[in-house]
């Protein structure tokens, strides 16, 4: 069995969006889970959905940056 993960990559930072005044959030950061949802194996509309869908309070589980370079390197 194969199981794919996709990576929801954070690519833009509004300035001065409540994203941008957190400062915790960073460009190419992952986003992980939405709300406590894991997004790992959702398809991007039901991720913009289940954003939307959460009003003006949103909890996002990121993770850093994966770097595929150095996992391949000999």
């Amino acid at each position: 069995m194969t199981i794919y993960l996709k990576d929801y990559i954070l690519g833009k930072i509004i300035p001065n969006s409540p994203a941008d005044q957190c400062g915790q959030l960073h460009l190419s950061d992952r986003i992980l889970a939405v709300n406590g949802v894991d997004i790992t194996h959702m398809v991007h509309t039901d991720v913009v959905n289940l954003i939307k869908e959460s009003g003006r309070m949103i909890t996002l589980t990121m993770g850093p940056p994966i770097h595929y370079g150095k996992l391949f390197s000999f």
